[in-house]
């Protein structure tokens, strides 16, 4: 039911907007601001924000995406051959496709179309939100 929630409180109010800098070695991933009415971001901006809002806190979203890995990250290939970044919590997939809700992974897959490119690692994870930080 957590999940769900922080689903629901993002997705709410998300708007997709693609990222300005882009290159083919670095993207930077942020946690949109929770205090804006309208959230503006991309599909890593999106999983991001959901892990934070699910776990509250600066500290926890640390340990448990980068640390012990109980979230994790995807780069995927959408049906339109585009890369795509999607993430989980144990055996709940999701992404700003499925917006408010989640599913297995089996089941996400299906419905996505995406096919898993890469699970990505805590430090490659910290590395593209330091540049999301100091990007703004």
């Amino acid at each position: 039911m957590k999940l769900k929630r922080a689903l629901e409180k993002i997705s709410s109010r998300f708007t997709y907007k693609e990222d300005t800098f882009k290159s083919d070695y670095f993207d930077s991933w942020r946690v949109m601001d929770d205090s804006q009415d309208r959230l503006y971001g991309d599909c890593d901006d999106y999983a991001m924000t959901v892990l934070y809002e699910y776990y509250k806190t600066p500290w926890d979203f640390f340990l448990n995406v980068i640390v012990l890995r109980k979230a994790k990250i995807y780069q995927a290939k959408t049906m339109n051959g585009n890369k795509h970044i999607f993430a989980s919590i144990g055996n709940k997939y999701f992404d700003n496709w499925t917006l408010d809700k989640y599913y297995t992974r089996k089941k996400f897959l299906k419905h996505t179309k995406h096919k898993i490119i890469r699970e990505y690692y805590g430090p490659e994870i910290l590395l593209y939100l330091i540049i999301g930080f100091f990007k703004g």
